[in-house]
């Protein structure tokens, strides 16, 4: 084709699916790996392999957290529904899943009517009734205990921490005297680590109520006149998720809303306040903070927050 007949293609910068493909002429439907920089498109490049790639990892890792320890080394955490690896900072994997841990699922279940299943299972047009629970995917709550990782998976329901001063011979263990049954796991800024949707000691489980341990001491959740350790139970027809750290609180969410945890000392330790009704996280790994603002996808296609 003469040069005089090429046609310069003005295609307007991201994405645009709010209708058809006919709707969406003259703009980009659908892209992958992509960004736009100064108003073109181009990859967002800077991808490359980190570690062994030929030993694949058992699962899918959901959660993962970087660190650097007291004596500067560089580890990642990486958990899956079964395992719980750590990575060096050379990227060598090893394998610090705790004894007797009871493993999850890898991905999430409807487990009950429409879509339940793989496509052509059962018969077409048969009547399915929504009368069972829905099984979500195993997710780590992952965190950090000073130079220690700390963490649990809500179908385990034990808090696990791994000392890194034990080196990668070492695997994860069981924390001392922390309540069992958990949900998920966070370390408040005042260097106390919450519990989740689960049990201490002859406790009833109650998956609205959060344990929180002494200040400086993580294996210490029972409560006294002379440390900080308590509990408090939401006013919620949600059941607790977990919790991020944002201007200096813990934002705590419900399968159906949000709540803030203001340090206050003794003798109630936190104050507890509602911030949003109907905003329940489809997952706690569906929050993000950046700044002094969190933002998180809903459950039940009601939005972003």
């Amino acid at each position: 084709m003469p040069p005089s007949q090429y046609l310069p293609l003005q295609f307007k910068p991201g994405i645009w699916k709010n209708g058809t493909l006919y709707q969406a002429q003259g703009r980009w439907y659908d892209a992958d790996l992509m960004r736009w920089s100064v108003g073109a498109l181009g990859p967002i490049g800077g991808w490359r392999a980190w570690g062994d790639s030929t030993t694949a990892v058992t699962g899918v890792p959901r959660t993962a957290l970087p660190w650097m320890d007291n004596s500067n080394n560089r580890w990642l955490a990486a958990g899956s529904a079964s395992k719980l690896y750590v990575y060096d900072s050379a990227a060598t994997r090893f394998d610090i899943t705790p004894v007797g841990f009871t493993a999850g699922s890898t991905d999430a279940d409807p487990n009950t009517g429409y879509g339940d299943w793989l496509y052509g299972k059962s018969s077409y047009g048969t009547v399915r009734p929504d009368l069972g629970t829905p099984s979500p995917a195993t997710i780590w709550a992952l965190a950090l205990w000073g130079e220690d990782l700390v963490g649990c998976t809500p179908d385990d329901g034990k808090i696990y921490v791994w000392d890194t001063s034990g080196g990668t011979g070492s695997v994860a263990a069981q924390l001392a005297n922390s309540p069992t049954l958990v949900t998920s796991t966070a370390v408040t800024p005042e260097r106390i680590q919450m519990a989740f949707g689960g049990r201490f000691s002859t406790d009833a489980q109650d998956r609205r109520t959060v344990y929180w341990s002494d200040s400086e001491d993580n294996t210490d959740w029972t409560a006294s006149a002379t440390n900080q350790a308590g509990n408090h139970t939401f006013d919620s027809k949600g059941d607790l998720l977990g919790a991020v750290k944002v201007r200096g609180k813990m934002l705590i969410f419900t399968t159906d809303d949000a709540h803030t945890a203001t340090y206050v000392g003794l003798p109630y330790v936190y104050s507890f306040d509602r911030v949003g009704d109907n905003c329940g996280p489809v997952s706690v790994n569906a929050v993000a903070v950046a700044g002094n603002t969190a933002y998180w996808m809903g459950r039940s296609a009601n939005g972003f927050f």
